[in-house]
């Protein structure tokens, strides 16, 4: 199912989303699992609750940090696991919701989750700088 989802980008969320559901959990939970792939794009709309906005960071958190620890960051047009769809959506759900998060605490507290499962790709004896506002400023 997840291979078909993942090729299927408009049904990502519908299958879990749907099990949940019938499987009696509460509207907020069934909604948010398939909402938490929300924005799919710049004209999309967000996730509709606090549930699904924070399922939607969380998750795309993971995605961020996930592939740059692992070496995998997008380059030129080429971004083949989504991570600019993911960076560009968690902004865009923090901006327009105004949540007071700050961007460079959520990605140095997600990349120290990996640092501490050592889950970072090491090349020549370093980790990922994980100083964001120093390396764009």
């Amino acid at each position: 199912m997840t291979r078909w989802s993942r090729n299927s980008r408009s049904s990502q969320g519908s299958i879990g989303s749907e099990y949940a559901k019938r499987q009696g959990e509460d509207r907020e939970i069934y909604s948010a699992i398939y909402e938490h792939y929300l924005p799919k794009g710049p004209a999309d709309s967000l996730p509709s609750t606090y549930t699904s906005s924070i399922l939607a960071i969380a998750d795309k958190i993971d995605t961020i940090v996930g592939f740059y620890a692992i070496g995998v960051i997008p380059t030129g047009s080429e971004d083949p696991y989504g991570i600019r769809r993911a960076s560009l959506g968690l902004l865009k759900i923090l901006l327009e919701n105004k949540y007071p998060i700050l961007f460079d605490d959520l990605m140095e507290w997600a990349f120290n989750g990996y640092r501490r499962q050592d889950c970072l790709r090491q090349e020549r004896g370093k980790v990922p700088d994980t100083r964001f506002s120093e390396r764009t400023a």
